[in-house]
């Protein structure tokens, strides 16, 4: 059966089974924050781990859960971005037309749920600025 080593407050508790870790967490010993060393080194939280292991099936979710890791860190970058671009749509007609241009990226690149919201908030935030130039700043 495979151990991780948990870890809390840069200190090593101990190394435990998945059944463990959960049985630990149920009964209040262990958090969501104590932390949970995997194959690659990095150490993620319990309440990923758990997260990861309930929607999977097998004994060996730590292989997957590394393999997931990276496209979630590409999605992070995707989103800050995105959302600077949604933001940028208040100010300027352009800001919104690049922004329409990035959903378009997205759809493309197989991100079309991550499209379709920021091309909703890209508008949104879009007609908001335009709004607010026409009738609020033209009346101050």
């Amino acid at each position: 059966m495979r151990k991780f080593k948990v870890f809390w407050k840069g200190g090593c508790v101990g190394e435990f089974s998945m059944e463990e870790i959960r049985d630990r967490v149920g009964r209040g010993d262990f958090g969501a924050l104590h932390g949970v060393l995997l194959d690659s080194g990095k150490t993620v939280s319990v309440a990923e781990v758990l997260r990861c292991a309930s929607s999977r099936e097998g004994p060996d979710i730590a292989g997957e859960f590394e393999a997931e890791a990276p496209a979630a860190e590409k999605n992070f970058d995707f989103l800050i971005f995105g959302y600077v671009l949604a933001g940028l749509a208040f100010v300027s007609w352009t800001s919104l037309f690049g922004a329409v241009f990035y959903c378009a990226f997205l759809y493309k690149s197989g991100r079309g749920q991550l499209a379709r919201q920021f091309l909703t908030l890209s508008l949104l935030i879009g007609i908001l600025g335009f709004c607010f130039n026409k009738f609020v700043l033209a009346a101050l």
